[in-house]
């Protein structure tokens, strides 16, 4: 009983209350939850992070990751350029070269991470700084900041070694394109989970007000690449997840710099628009039910939704019950993919976006939709995984999932 009550603690939480200054998709309230369980010695929350910790020492003797690392060379002839390839695109079995590289939807093609291009390396990176500043956040211990803090000046602001703020080289495809506007999608998580990650880690002596205007200034460079007409003409004639979280990784570092008129107004057109262009009356997402993984997709799309929803908060800006409580188009998408899931997989994805939300709205409507999720045990899932939904998975599991999917 004493278990449930501690679980059931972490998932009912008040909406106003999950609002603090500058998280995203971390309940702030439930982290302090969780340190409060750890005093009293919850079992289910030291199982959690024990499962946290358990790569710790891989992470934190990790790197330096840069993308001076990878042994490809990108068009421009510039390392410091990221540059990736599609991850479901493969040689060609047909072509002595291979070329041009052919399409399997759903099939990653292992070699992509592998070290030739940068994705490895980012997947890494991102799955690093989350959980050392998630267990600085939890613990105390000065080690989890100091590698956080040195995670991220490595990828983006040592001369050296840094990123330079722009995609152009991404997801492109071997005798075909050397990048694609679909490879903003690459930098989408991180960009969303560096601003997570800042906020947890401001108070340590390891980041300091200089690192933070410079982290800054390398955000509004690659939101000026974000915005360029090129970039931004692209993205417009994007329709399914990517454009989501192309507008979802743009708001967020609008946020996090400072430039609310502008994230407020994206977030404004966004919904108007792209809405009712991805979701129909009954919530489905006919441009994600298309694709090989259609669970996953739909998934993917309302967290990038969970994102743009999170920081409108911030500004008094209602998503949830956009256009109205009564019509909501994230509620009724959330409903439609709580009977899909076939397998323990896509339940798994099902309960992970619906707690997601959960956390950010506060509306315990989403507990019950939990409750009926099929082919999972969702208290147990929630208890073994409650740190991971709280931020994110460590770079391990990330890097399985993306070569497994």
């Amino acid at each position: 009983m004493l278990k449930n009550k501690i679980i059931l603690s972490l998932i009912v939480t008040v909406g106003v209350s999950t609002c603090y200054a500058d998280n995203i998709l971390y309940s702030q309230k439930r982290l302090d939850q969780v340190k409060q369980e750890l005093k009293s010695n919850g079992s289910d929350i030291k199982a959690s992070l024990g499962k946290l910790r358990k790569n710790e020492s891989k992470a934190l003797n990790r790197g330096p990751l840069s993308v001076m690392n990878k042994t490809g060379m990108p068009p421009s002839k510039n390392k410091h350029d990221y540059m990736s390839v599609g991850k479901y695109w493969w040689p060609n079995p047909k072509k002595p070269d291979g070329l041009p590289y052919i399409r399997k939807d759903g099939k990653t093609n292992p070699a992509i991470m592998k070290g030739l291009t940068d994705q490895r390396d980012l997947v890494f990176m991102a799955g690093d700084m989350g959980q050392m500043a998630l267990l600085y956040s939890i613990t105390g211990e000065d080690k989890y900041a100091a590698k956080c803090a040195s995670i991220i000046k490595t990828w983006f602001l040592d001369p050296e070694t840094c990123m330079n703020p722009n995609l152009k080289y991404a997801q492109a495809v071997p005798g075909r394109s050397g990048g694609r506007i679909y490879g903003i999608i690459d930098f989408t998580g991180t960009a969303v989970r560096l601003v997570d990650v800042l906020a947890l880690i401001k108070d340590s002596p390891h980041w300091t007000e200089k690192d933070d205007k410079q982290i800054k200034a390398w955000m509004k460079k690659y939101i000026a690449w974000l915005t360029s007409p090129q970039t931004s003409q692209a993205a417009w004639k994007l329709k399914n997840n990517i454009a989501t979280w192309y507008y979802a990784q743009l708001i967020a570092l609008h946020y996090y710099v400072g430039n609310d008129c502008q994230a407020k107004e994206l977030i404004k057109r966004t919904a108007a628009r792209l809405m009712r262009i991805q979701f129909k009356p009954d919530g489905s997402q006919p441009l994600e039910l298309k694709r090989t993984s259609k669970v996953g997709y739909s998934v993917m799309n309302l967290k990038g939704w969970a994102v743009i929803s999170s920081i409108a908060k911030h500004y008094n800006i209602d998503l949830w019950n956009y256009p109205s409580s009564a019509n909501s188009t994230l509620k009724k998408g959330l409903a439609y993919l709580v009977q899909r899931p076939k397998n323990k997989k896509d339940a798994g994805r099902v309960v992970e976006i619906l707690y997601l939300f959960q956390g950010i709205t506060g509306d315990n409507n989403l507990q019950e939709m939990m409750k009926s999720v099929k082919k999972v045990d969702v208290d147990k899932h929630i208890k073994e995984n409650i740190l991971y939904l709280i931020t994110s998975k460590p770079a391990e599991k990330q890097y399985c999932e993306i070569v497994q999917d």
